[in-house]
């Protein structure tokens, strides 16, 4: 099975999002070896912070307006390059999938680490709530 996680936690994150996002990766990735895993991340920022499972496949930003906003890479071409790359299963290991993953074939698995902003919307700004609903639809 070819398995795609969004890594940017784990390559930003010295703790929290990106403990997590180090565990399940490096898990997977070692009691399932007969998958491929391709770890998605828009940079690596302290490449001391997560050393890969063996023969994982580190894809970033390429050409393009991806390679200077992360961001938008990840929220919006990415979708794209899981099909290119023929990714089975994506996990969002960080509250958000990429836009428009549901008009592909690659199945999808989102963790959501909490959902505060709806049951303190009063504590969020009306547009950061907006935001952070549309990443986990």
């Amino acid at each position: 099975m070819r398995i795609g996680f969004d890594a940017k936690r784990a390559y930003y994150n010295y703790s929290g999002l990106g403990n997590y996002s180090r565990y399940i990766i490096s898990n997977i990735c070692r009691f399932y070896p007969e998958s491929e895993c391709f770890l998605y991340t828009p940079g690596i920022p302290d490449n001391t912070l997560f050393r890969e499972p063996a023969g994982a496949v580190i894809r970033k930003p390429g050409e393009g307006i991806g390679r200077y906003m992360g961001a938008y890479w990840r929220s919006f071409s990415l979708a794209r390059k899981l099909d290119k790359d023929s990714i089975q299963v994506y996990h969002g290991l960080s509250n958000e999938l990429p836009g428009g993953i549901q008009h592909h074939p690659t199945r999808s698995v989102i963790t959501i680490h909490d959902l505060i902003f709806l049951e303190y919307p009063e504590l969020y700004k009306p547009f950061d709530r907006y935001v952070y609903l549309k990443k986990v639809q």
